[in-house]
């Protein structure tokens, strides 16, 4: 409790600054001096750019022990990555979503080298060979598109050199889980480069099944291998030409228990019922694949008066997603499906000089996806699997965008943009049941359009210090429910209207960037489940104010302390429809079909909290270097707390506040060719919950990991 008061304490003074943080940085990090960042698509200093960004070098993460993507939060306290099934779903300052499903994409938008990532299934993915994240808070409708209505994750990996280069690293940690990565790079020729980097995961993971007793019952194996190829003709043209795969086999999302005891097969005399970490009771393997084929061409030609830059992207993703439905060792409901994806797409940006008064980008993009789910294949009460239903969601997108800063005066900036998107939905059904109760065969087509304009002030108080105030608009696309009930009727698009304040200012010792910001939050598009579909809606409307810091303070040549917090006041103004689960133990009332069922009834959530919002989050880290003769000794530590959280909109499911609290040690031989180490995460040992999913047949649950340690050794050539 005392640890708790501390840290509102250190929230509120953090508020009294005003509030968050950097840009989208493509350097690591190493002390104060500047930091080139192209966060408004084109290349400026850190300070200068006025947009709150929290930036995390390659470094860094390594030292925090943060090897995914659904790591991050514990070093962006306002942000969360949460699930819905296998679907991995950021949340950016309360703006994020629970839908799921082919065709569905998250409010915050996924970028890999400049590529957007427009699946919810692979937005969890492995750190190889990667050289920074940035992330980007507040919608970022005008330069990043239709679906950033909260923000965009940035992430930069190496590029190759023409110097040879090359290391490889392996750990070992708790539950019998090793990786093994390496990246190697080196020069063709006086105009050509090549890289390889991969990384190779495997675990036992720490579930354990009552029913068979398995201790590996969520035993996984993934991994990724990268290579690019870098062409420069010339001094003013360069391509890069990059392939990547991507392998997953994890369970840990699809596994669950019951929340609290409660689900259809609980009801069931003698049956075993999980609802602690590390146990679950299940009848039939619930398992997740994943496989996703990339091809990236970045193009980059420097005209003199711009520069033009090219990014074409051709992308192939196939899932299969099995699970106990019912999470009960009671043959109840199972099932099976697949997704296969496929995505095109185009952006050119025509960027100034960064020199000039006047700076400016202009850019066109297109974006073509076929998601389809194959089969829905359904097992009831352990009988043969049937299909259920196929379902296919087409997407063809097209925006133009402009975006500029004038430099008014000798310390004042204005800057401007706006993004047309159009975007065409067409959407096919399939049924080949009526046991699933969707109707026959449907085909439905409907057009969004968007216009998202953005306008900021900036004021440069000194060299590296700056001030400057925001609008700016973010549009989430409509889209059809890919297995809902209401698959004629679109759900309505999203928008947003951010107003944000902030105070950026960075020296050779300290950096520090603040904000804060309030939001006019409109249609939220919401999940719940009947049966085995899901039903999607428009929430009425939300208001979200709050604000966020961050710093960095090098307090000698070989301690850096860091620290942020984030203040998120993120509520309903009006929804009086939410889903509320309640479940029916009235067998006159409910029938044979319908008893035991968890049933979403209209419940009125104005001025509740809304999900995965937590209203106060923040980290505090450390890291020290201590020279031993000619090598050196590094210590890190970092820790993360959240408030209590919601998963749901009328606050009927939430995990109470926690903290997790990561070590690492890491010795430096001389010449720094070769490290060792050895770490712990989650070293006090927390219990909490990182999803909660009512459903008509139980209120599934997942765990976060136990405390875990091990060593990893590192070899540099």
């Amino acid at each position: 409790m005392l640890m708790r008061s501390k840290l509102y304490c250190l929230g509120s003074a953090a508020l009294g600054l005003v509030l968050s943080a950097p840009a989208y940085a493509q350097v690591a990090d190493a002390d104060a001096s500047d930091i080139v960042v192209t966060a408004q698509k084109r290349a400026e200093r850190l300070e200068d750019v006025p947009i709150a960004i929290t930036s995390i070098g390659g470094d860094t993460l390594a030292g925090s022990n943060v090897s995914v993507s659904s790591q991050l939060p514990q070093l962006v306290p306002s942000l969360r990555i949460d699930y819905s099934g296998a679907f991995a779903q950021p949340t950016i300052r309360g703006v994020g979503s629970a839908t799921s499903g082919n065709g569905l994409a998250p409010n915050v938008a996924t970028y890999i080298d400049g590529f957007y990532v427009p699946s919810a299934l692979s937005n969890d993915f492995q750190l190889a060979s990667v050289t920074n994240v940035s992330v980007l808070k507040g919608p970022q409708g005008t330069l990043f598109g239709r679906n950033a209505t909260g923000g965009a994750i940035m992430v930069t990996t190496r590029d190759p050199s023409f110097t040879p280069t090359g290391q490889v690293s392996a750990s070992y940690s708790r539950f019998n889980h090793y990786s093994i990565n390496g990246y190697v790079s080196t020069g063709l020729t006086d105009t050509l480069a090549m890289d390889v980097a991969g990384i190779y995961e495997k675990g036992d993971g720490f579930v354990t099944n009552l029913v068979n007793g398995d201790k590996k019952w969520a035993g996984f194996e993934k991994w990724l291998v990268r290579s690019k190829l870098l062409f420069e003709p010339t001094d003013n043209v360069k391509f890069t030409l990059t392939y990547q795969h991507n392998h997953m086999h994890d369970p840990n999302p699809q596994i669950g228990s019951l929340h609290q005891g409660l689900g259809v097969g609980a009801l069931v005399p003698g049956t075993i019922v999980a609802t602690r970490r590390g146990e679950v009771a299940e009848s039939f393997k619930s398992d997740f694949f994943l496989d996703v084929d990339s091809l990236y061409l970045k193009s980059e030609f420097d005209l003199g008066f711009a520069t033009l830059t090219s990014y074409s992207q051709y992308r192939e993703q196939s899932t299969n997603q099995r699970a106990d439905y019912d999470h009960s060792p009671t043959p109840i409901f199972d099932y099976s499906f697949f997704y296969q994806q496929r995505s095109i797409s185009q952006e050119f940006n025509l960027t100034s000089p960064a020199s000039r008064r006047f700076t400016w980008v202009v850019g066109a993009y297109y974006f073509n996806d076929n998601d389809r789910q194959s089969d829905f294949l359904i097992s009831l009460q352990g009988g043969p699997f049937f299909q259920g239903y196929q379902t296919q969601q087409k997407t063809d997108s097209v925006a133009l965008f402009a975006d500029g800063t004038y430099q008014l005066g000798e310390s004042l900036f204005l800057t401007a943009g706006v993004r047309y998107n159009s975007e065409t939905r067409v959407a096919r059904y399939l049924t080949q049941s009526a046991a699933v109760g969707i109707p026959g065969s449907d085909r439905n087509r409907a057009t969004f359009n968007s216009l998202t304009p953005r306008a900021v002030l900036r004021y440069e108080i000194a060299p590296r210090t700056n001030v400057y105030a925001s609008y700016t608009r973010g549009f989430k696309s409509g889209a059809f429910n890919p297995s809902g009930q209401n698959v004629a009727q679109p759900v309505k698009p999203e928008t947003i209207d951010a107003f944000e304040v902030g105070f950026k200012t960075a020296s050779s010792m300290l950096r520090l960037n603040a904000s804060a910001f309030y939001y006019s939050y409109r249609d939220l598009q919401i999940a719940s489940y009947v049966n085995s579909s899901s039903l999607l809606q428009n929430a009425a409307n939300s208001r979200i104010w709050g604000g966020d810091i961050d710093a960095v303070y090098y307090a000698t040549p070989h301690l850096q302390l860091k620290a942020a917090a984030a203040y998120t006041h993120a509520t309903f103004s009006s929804f009086p429809n939410a889903p509320l689960y309640v479940q029916c133990l009235n067998f006159a009332a409910c029938g044979a079909q319908g008893f035991g069922l968890f049933v979403p009834t209209p419940d009125n959530s104005t001025g509740r909290t809304l999900p995965r919002a937590p209203r106060f989050t923040a980290s505090i880290g450390a890291q020290y270097d201590m020279p031993i003769g000619a090598s050196t000794l590094t210590f890190n530590a970092d820790m993360y707390h959240t408030s209590k959280v919601w998963f749901d909109p009328v606050e009927q499911f939430g995990q109470d506040a926690y903290e997790i609290v990561n070590l690492r040690a890491t010795y430096s031989f001389p010449g720094d060719k070769v490290q060792i180490a050895v770490f712990g995460t989650n070293i006090l040992d927390k219990t909490y919950l990182n999803q909660v999913l009512p459903a008509a047949l139980s209120i599934g649950q997942t765990y976060g990991e136990p405390a875990s340690y091990g060593v990893s050794g590192t070899f540099k050539f």
